[in-house]
């Protein structure tokens, strides 16, 4: 409580000095470790900040609640020079505190890199987890690049059955390319897209099958 309190009030070196006298006492607790984050952010060593919540959240995980550490993480995300730590201790701690900039991310992240990782952290909360599988499917199938990939996404918006992936389906469906628009765009997916087609125009319903 007293170095939250120093802390608050902008006494940074009086808070320190409380947190490393707890640190030494209580090496194990995950609130020590939080106030040390919180502690070394606002002297604006992030890097081991974030090193500090990560302590935290995994000796008491009732910590991924803690609104400074969510918002904290949040608004790294933004800055270049400390996303990708950032962006590791959400998808590893925090993606069920905040599945919307997860699945943000999963699906309009600029690198595949980004995309796959926050896909596998979205994937890893289960069917349940209050995301729009429909815009994720989606993308994952106009971002994809081999025939595994797309075929990957179609199964699972065949699985998902939700009528409104139809038009996108169709239209790689169509997609032609060459000289007269001989060729097919998505040639060994062609038969895969036509299966999804059919089974999804079928359903009675625009809703999921989940």
């Amino acid at each position: 409580r007293r170095a939250e309190e120093a802390l608050g009030r902008g006494e940074v070196s009086a808070a320190r000095a409380i947190v490393q006298a707890q640190l030494s006492a209580h090496p194990e607790s995950g609130r020590v470790h939080l106030l040390f984050g919180h502690l070394l952010f606002a002297e604006k060593q992030v890097p081991e900040a974030l090193g500090e919540y990560r302590q935290a959240v995994k000796r008491d995980p009732g910590l991924r609640a803690d609104a400074a550490l969510v918002a904290t993480v949040r608004g790294l995300l933004d800055d270049k020079t400390h996303f990708e730590a950032a962006f590791a201790l959400m998808c590893d701690e925090l993606a069920d505190r905040m599945i919307g900039d997860v699945a943000r991310l999963a699906t309009e992240a600029r690198t595949a890199d980004v995309r796959q990782r926050a896909r596998a952290a979205v994937g890893r909360l289960g069917p349940a987890a209050p995301v729009d599988w429909l815009k994720l499917y989606l993308g994952d199938l106009r971002q994809a690049k081999s025939c595994t990939e797309k075929r990957d996404a179609i199964t699972q918006l065949k699985r998902l059955g939700d009528r409104r992936a139809v038009p996108e389906l169709k239209r790689m469906h169509g997609a032609r390319y060459g000289f007269l628009g001989r060729k097919r765009a998505h040639a060994c997916v062609h038969a895969e897209l036509g299966e999804a087609i059919e089974a999804l125009s079928e359903r009675p319903d625009g809703g999921e099958a989940r």
